[in-house]
């Protein structure tokens, strides 16, 4: 292990001592042990082509398999960002954008379109909510006017889900402006600004929707029905 300590009285003289006792770890046994953890542990959710809703797990671990090494993912804030970091398989650095602990609703959208000027010839994907995609929507008339291809993908379940799952959990079902059933026609929406879109209610399709989505390009959203009841983790 090789590290630069700027030596500072006393103590960096012993810190510098330290670093000639060092000795690498080999942690390919502690690595091995993880990875069974996580296999043996494996998240169960819902994949059934029968299903009522569609399940963003799902929708996730599909898509990952779909894409890229170069393609970039980022994220609003919410149960869709939480879905997104446990689910979707990163590739490559630099590739999954969210606003980490800062809690920024409506940072997906833009983020995208930053992303798409950044690196034009990647495909950029925003994972949203309902609620978090409503924050920052006017965006879509900056991708109709730098002709930018961003896709974008909202789980809809009708509600703050986030905010939802905590009074659930944490305040035993005591709801408080969390509802959101009188959102607006999302794929109208997108279709007047010339962007075409989709709604899709189950799992079964889930892999159409998502070819149709990454075939070209262009602007494309894919609003997903998701169960209210539906959790994080």
């Amino acid at each position: 292990i090789h590290v630069s300590i700027p030596i500072v009285g006393d103590a960096g003289a012993v810190l510098a001592d330290l670093l000639e006792i060092v000795e690498e770890c080999n942690f390919e046994a502690w690595n091995k042990t993880i990875a069974g953890i996580k296999s043996e542990h494996l998240p169960a959710y819902d994949c059934s082509e029968e299903s009522k809703f569609v399940n963003p797990k799902y929708v996730l671990s599909i898509m990952s398999d779909m894409v890229d090494e170069d393609t970039i993912i980022t994220t609003e804030v919410g149960q869709n960002q939480i879905w997104a970091a446990n689910y979707f398989k990163t590739k490559k650095p630099r590739t999954f954008i969210s606003s980490g602990g800062m809690g920024t609703m409506g940072y997906g959208l833009p983020s995208a379109v930053g992303a798409k000027i950044g690196r034009p010839e990647s495909k950029v994907i925003t994972i949203s909510g309902d609620g978090s995609f409503q924050m920052s929507m006017q965006e879509l008339g900056t991708i109709k006017q730098y002709k930018l291809g961003v896709k974008i993908i909202i789980f809809n379940n009708s509600r703050l889900g986030m905010v939802r799952e905590l009074q659930k959990v944490k305040y035993c079902s005591r709801y408080s402006q969390v509802y959101m059933e009188d959102n607006p026609d999302f794929v109208q929406l997108v279709g007047a600004y010339g962007f075409r879109g989709e709604r899709i209610n189950n799992n079964s399709e889930v892999k159409g929707a998502l070819e149709r989505m990454l075939s070209d390009d262009e602007p494309y959203l894919i609003e997903c029905v998701v169960d209210p009841e539906e959790r994080t983790l």
